[in-house]
């Protein structure tokens, strides 16, 4: 083969993995400004609730929910409430 042919040969070899270059990166930078546009419209919503977010009337009484669902539970098991204890006091004089 000569040098002619073998150059010819490469060089159209390039401009194939050119043109699958520009193929790929085109459908990259779509695949971006999609992406970008999907993070500008959650960024959108973000800031409405944010704004929504700030003490309206209806809100409180979600957060208040919120806060009594997410608070710990403490389960009060004392028999008797009297005492600190949780178990009634025995004394030996009265019986």
């Amino acid at each position: 083969m000569s040098l002619h042919e073998q150059t010819r040969k490469e060089f159209a070899e390039l401009l194939e993995m050119k043109r699958k270059l520009t193929k790929y990166s085109t459908a990259l930078n779509k695949e971006i400004m999609k992406t970008d546009v999907e993070w500008m419209n959650l960024s959108a919503i973000a800031k409405k609730l944010d704004k929504a977010d700030e003490n309206p009337p209806q809100n409180t009484v979600l957060k208040k929910k919120e806060t009594a669902l997410l608070e710990e539970t403490v389960l009060n098991l004392n028999p008797n409430k009297n005492h600190q204890s949780g178990y009634e006091e025995f004394d030996s004089d009265s019986e």
